[in-house]
């Protein structure tokens, strides 16, 4: 395998889905999404999936998802770009 590649599987941050802390953020966000002001809206699956991944791990998302544009920090670790 190439050194290059090797070096960027080794520093890959892995976060377990199944993981109690993502689980709970991902029931948070959508939770939040449908009872935002000015209407309620429904993630899918993987960005909340995203989302909740970032949030357990209190991390920034850096994202172009407009589906996202609810969430705001510091509740929700989302920047837009």
């Amino acid at each position: 395998m190439c050194a290059a590649l090797e070096n960027a599987l080794d520093n890959l941050v892995t976060i377990d889905l199944n993981d109690e802390a993502v689980l709970g953020a991902c029931v948070e966000v959508q939770q939040f999404s449908r009872q935002v002001s000015g209407g309620s809206r429904e993630l899918n699956a993987n960005d909340a999936s995203i989302v909740a991944c970032a949030k357990a791990v209190d991390s920034t998302l850096l994202t172009t998802d407009r589906d996202l544009t609810h969430l705001k920090a510091p509740q929700w670790p989302v920047q837009f770009f």
